[in-house]
């Protein structure tokens, strides 16, 4: 299995999408605003570049939500039918502009908005209630999860014959192209059914998943019920898909001489093992060349430029800091990664206000694209300017006594305003 969830760890990492995913909403207790807040950020974030819902139909979409109570509905079928006749009046209202609209664009709507819901205050009251109402709710799929679905949906289905037809790629739809019947049938046939165009309709494919957390593969059990639902496990599998996905394109795009073979026996490996490889690529390419740029795209917006020299041999562990642009060695500082002080040994400039002020704000800043692993645990995460300076520093000198780490194994930045 690509993806593996037990109670131990699943929580956890729940909790850190939901932090992620819910800055705008998790605040949010009352029900009417919760859910008019969860059906804005959805429609926002999927259909800014497609689509526009306005103000009127998106409290059209609340009321709906409101007034059928999703809370109330005790059982899969009740819910799915409801879930089914919700998605077509979406896609209805979609269909008065754009009259090509496929069920998929409304499913994500649907399930994004039950994504958002389960982030506010109100819905972590309500699943930690003795009925949780998101038990019952789908997963959201886009390219990402119907990702997953292959690898490990249909891979695990195919290697058990479970089904008498083999599941392949060829029939999984886009996201967008996701089709479902005008009536969903009254009962389950364990079948895959194919919509107009040759691929597996979206019941069919929501109906797989929840088959798939119904067995016992890749989960683990309390007091046998399931320990995660398909819609909680989404959290995680959006997360650790992309992360697959981004490794493998980055191993494959450095090693072009792998076959396709090799290639779909290295898509089998787990995701510590992939960052390891593409965090060793890493290593060699900078142990390559002399300079580590810090934060490069935030550098370009402030009148300092941040870099790690890479043949600092014998030296306190330190970033070079350019106080203008034109990287003029005469006007640069040199700052030391473990403490708030200038490195004793280098005769430098110190900062202005405004230049410490932009300093901390990129070494705080998130630096896109660069993940960072604890130095204690398997626990990865996207690295600040400064965790990533740290990073490339022990990677290419050795770990450095002098930097100081908190309880979970990450870099702890001195108080820089003490420079």
């Amino acid at each position: 299995m690509l993806i593996k969830f037990d109670t131990k760890d699943t929580n956890r990492k729940i909790e850190k999408e939901i932090e992620i995913l819910g800055k705008e909403c998790k605040d949010i207790k009352e029900q009417n605003a919760a859910i008019k807040k969860s059906i804005e950020l959805a429609c926002n974030d999927f259909m800014a570049r497609t689509e526009t819902v306005n103000n009127k139909q998106t409290l059209q979409l609340s009321d709906l939500l409101l007034t059928d109570d999703f809370e109330k509905k005790n059982s899969q079928k009740s819910f799915n039918s409801w879930h089914h006749e919700t998605c077509k009046w979406i896609l209805k209202r979609i269909h008065e502009k754009y009259p090509n609209a496929a069920y998929g664009k409304a499913q994500k709507i649907l399930n994004m908005t039950f994504k958002y819901l389960y982030c506010t205050k109100y819905g972590q009251e309500k699943r930690k209630g003795t009925e949780n109402p998101f038990k019952y709710c789908h997963m959201a799929l886009d390219s990402y999860t119907l990702e997953w679905v292959y690898r490990d949906v249909y891979s695990r289905y195919n290697e058990e014959k479970k089904r008498n037809e083999k599941l392949t790629r060829e029939k999984r739809p886009k996201w967008s192209n996701l089709n479902a019947p005008e009536k969903l049938p009254e009962n389950s046939d364990n079948q895959m059914h194919l919509d107009k165009n040759g691929k597996y309709d979206y019941p069919s494919i929501t109906q797989l998943i929840f088959d798939y957390f119904e067995k016992d593969w890749g989960i683990k059990k309390d007091n046998n019920d399931i320990a995660i639902s398909p819609f909680e496990a989404e959290f995680i599998i959006w997360r650790e898909i992309q992360l697959h996905m981004a490794a493998e394109e980055f191993i494959f795009a450095y090693n072009k001489k792998l076959s396709t073979s090799d290639k779909m026996e290295y898509k089998k490996e787990d995701l510590i093992s992939k960052l390891e490889d593409v965090k060793s690529l890493i290593v060699d390419y900078e142990l390559s060349s002399p300079v580590q740029y810090i934060n490069p795209k935030l550098c370009k917006t402030k009148n300092i430029h941040i870099e790690l020299r890479q043949n600092n041999i014998d030296t306190l562990p330190h970033l070079h800091v350019y106080v203008d642009k034109n990287r003029n060695p005469e006007k640069s500082v040199y700052i030391r990664l473990d403490k708030p002080e200038y490195i004793p040994q280098f005769e430098s400039v110190t900062l202005s206000l405004e230049q410490k002020n932009e300093f901390i704000e990129i070494m705080k800043t998130t630096w896109e694209n660069h993940y960072i692993k604890s130095n204690i645990s398997n626990e990865i995460k996207q690295a600040s300017g400064f965790e990533a300076s740290v990073d490339i520093w022990t990677n290419t000198f050795g770990k450095s006594k002098e930097i100081k780490y908190d309880e979970k194994g990450f870099p702890v930045m001195p108080d820089y305003t003490q420079l």
